[in-house]
């Protein structure tokens, strides 16, 4: 099977099927997209402020702020 065809045997071309972050969830088809869509919170692909366990990219800038705080916290312990 052609790789740009879906694997849910549609033999329709496939896309990728992002979160709304643009994270990839999985390849689908306009015939497997909803039940694909199904084995996923709802919210994740409206609300990209959802609510996750793992670190996610671009939450970087987060941790840098944190990682400033610190920085500068402990400089004014030392004063």
């Amino acid at each position: 099977m052609p790789s740009n065809l879906c694997a849910c045997g549609s033999e329709k071309p496939r896309y990728d099927l992002t979160d709304a972050r643009g994270i990839f969830c999985c390849y689908v088809c306009d015939d497997c997209e909803e039940s694909r869509r199904a084995r996923y919170r709802p919210e994740i692909f409206d609300d990209a402020g959802y609510d996750c366990d793992e670190e996610v990219d671009g939450d970087d800038e987060e941790v840098d702020e944190e990682l400033e705080e610190a920085y500068f916290d402990a400089m004014q312990k030392d004063d």
